[in-house]
């Protein structure tokens, strides 16, 4: 995760001949059908509202003010999410 957000400051990244247009669509197109076809006979999901909390406004933010977060912020286990797939690979 720290070389994808670029902490390392002196690693760059390469373009990659293997990644083409049609191949990242294709890979999130196969990503949606297989997760509509794990979940299509599962039950409809359940949401909370909270009467007492409102987003009432934004605040505009630079794409270095997200950089800075990002970077300041402790690297995550991807392999504590609660989904299966993203430590499979």
């Amino acid at each position: 995760m720290s070389s994808i957000l670029l902490r390392d400051r002196n690693v760059s990244l390469q373009p990659s001949p293997d990644v083409t247009a049609d191949r990242l669509a294709q890979f999130f197109i196969d990503k949606v059908n297989g997760v509509r076809a794990a979940t299509e006979n599962a039950a409809p999901p359940t949401y909370t509202t909270h009467a007492e909390q409102h987003l009432c406004s934004f605040r505009e933010v630079s794409v270095d003010d997200v950089r800075k977060v990002l970077l300041n912020s402790p690297p995550k286990n991807l392999c504590c999410w609660p989904t299966t797939d993203v430590c499979a690979a």
